[in-house]
C-alpha cells in the first residue's frame, strides 16, 4: 500500500499545475450584467434631450399634421417611456443581482429538476426543465413587482 501512496503522491506533484483557484463567477456575472444595464441607461439618458425638440426634423415634417399636436404627443410619450425604462431597468437589475447573489436561480433550477423527476422526466429533458424553471422564477419575480 505504501508503494501505491508514494506513486499517487508523485502523480499529484506532477499534476499540481492543473489545480486552480475557484472562479468568482458571481462577481463576473454581476459585473457584466451591471455593465450592460448601465450602458443601456447611458443610452437612454443620452437620447433623452432629443425628446425636447419642438418641431420634427425636416425629413419627417411632411408626416406630421401641423394642426394636430401629434409630434408633441410623441415627444411627451418618448420622455415618459425613457423615464420609466430607466427606473424599471435599474429596479429589475437590482432584483436580478440579489437573486444571483443569494442563489435563487440555482435553487429554482434544482426545484424544477425535483418536480420533473417526480413526473418521470430525467435531465435529458432540458426543454421541460427550462420551462419549469421559468415558471418558478416568473412566479417568484411577480411577487417583487408592485
Amino acid at each position: 500500500m505504501d508503494f501505491l501512496h508514494t506513486q499517487l503522491d508523485a502523480i499529484q506533484k506532477h499534476l499540481a499545475f492543473v489545480t486552480t483557484d475557484a472562479i468568482n463567477w458571481k462577481g463576473y456575472v454581476q459585473a457584466f450584467s451591471w455593465g450592460v444595464a448601465l450602458f443601456e441607461t447611458y443610452l437612454l439618458i443620452r437620447q433623452y434631450p432629443l425628446y425636447s425638440k419642438t418641431e420634427p426634423p425636416a425629413v419627417l415634417a411632411a408626416h406630421f399634421d401641423p394642426e394636430t399636436d401629434t409630434f408633441e404627443k410623441s415627444q411627451n410619450y418618448g420622455k415618459d417611456k425613457a423615464k420609466f425604462s430607466i427606473f424599471s431597468g435599474l429596479y429589475k437589475q437590482c432584483i436580478d443581482s440579489a437573486m444571483i447573489q443569494y442563489g435563487f436561480y440555482a435553487w429554482a433550477w434544482a426545484t424544477a429538476g425535483r418536480i420533473l423527476v417526480r413526473f418521470g422526466y430525467g435531465p435529458e429533458y432540458e426543454v421541460s426543465y427550462t420551462l419549469k424553471f421559468r415558471s418558478i422564477s416568473n412566479s417568484v419575480c411577480r411577487s417583487f413587482n408592485p
